[in-house]
């Protein structure tokens, strides 16, 4: 499933543990990397969803922009 899939990244790992660290400006980075190269619509709605969570409007929005500009 997309949640499984999504859950097992390594790439969702290390943006968890950059934000718990304090590190937002790389975990923004390591966000807009994978925006760019999840392909399932479920996944990227989960990373959406993940940096909502966090309070980071604009990057789930910048998320949604970059996987419709791929036209996902």
């Amino acid at each position: 499933t997309d949640h499984r899939n999504f859950s097992s990244r390594e790439a969702v790992s290390a943006i968890k543990r950059l934000q718990e660290a304090g590190y937002q400006r790389y975990a923004d980075t390591l966000y807009r990397d994978l925006a760019g190269q999840l392909t399932s619509p479920g996944e990227l709605a989960l990373l959406a969803a993940m940096a909502e969570r966090q309070g980071n409007h604009f990057l789930a929005l910048k998320v949604g922009k970059i996987a419709g500009a791929r036209g996902i």
